[in-house]
């Protein structure tokens, strides 16, 4: 926005407790909005929006395309889209992908626990998961050489021994999780025609993504 305006912010949240916690996180917020619907279908007019963000969300859609796809629907041509995707350790090296698929085995069992008694697992497992991965990051990112290493650290974006259980029960309850290569996450924001295209790897995929001005505009690839 422009000095001295104020933008108005409006979220989607599928669950009703979701919709319930949003809402006492942003009380004191007037142009923030939460809106209970479905991210497949989104309540909103074409062109809608000047921005779009979606952190964690579509990697947990059996059709991610799609869900892009209406994500870029309700943006203004030249808006940007902004979303984060779980990427699937494929250039890693072989350590990581044995971590990946030690705990994409440990999800068949973590996915029949209750919800209530699974919770309750991720915040006990919070703080050993906080000294595996959150106090080395903070400790090798001042080691000359280490940096590197500790920013491909899982985790480290921990702000104490109880603040990953969320983070767990998202990793280990969630029935649908997909994840991606580089070249696969590119490959979505491309088919879903956006363009001027920028990818970071930030405990996953960081992509934005430019809407082209005018229907059928090419994306630009880069």
């Amino acid at each position: 926005a422009h000095a001295g305006q104020r933008t108005a912010v409006s979220t989607i949240e599928l669950s009703q407790g979701g919709c319930r916690t949003s809402l006492a996180r942003t009380r004191a917020l007037p142009l923030a909005h939460v809106i209970q619907g479905d991210i497949r279908r989104l309540p909103f007019s074409d062109d809608t929006f000047k921005a779009v963000y979606a952190y964690g969300v579509l990697h947990h859609l059996r059709d991610a395309g799609g869900g892009l796809r209406e994500l870029v629907r309700v943006l203004e041509s030249t808006g940007q889209l902004a979303v984060y995707l779980y990427e699937d350790f494929s250039d890693r090296a072989a350590g990581w992908r044995w971590l990946l698929q030690t705990a994409n085995q440990l999800r068949r069992l973590t996915l029949r626990l209750p919800p209530t008694m699974l919770y309750a697992l991720c915040r006990a497992t919070s703080p050993l998961v906080y000294l595996a991965f959150t106090i080395p990051f903070h400790l090798l990112r001042r080691v000359p050489g280490c940096r590197r290493f500790a920013m491909s650290l899982p985790f480290r974006h921990a702000t104490g021994p109880w603040s990953l259980a969320g983070d767990l029960y998202d990793r280990f309850g969630t029935p649908v999780e997909q994840r991606y290569s580089r070249q696969h996450a590119l490959d979505l924001f491309w088919q879903a025609g956006l363009g001027e295209v920028r990818i970071s790897r930030s405990r996953g995929w960081m992509l934005v993504g430019t809407k082209p001005l005018g229907t059928g505009a090419a994306p630009r690839r880069e």
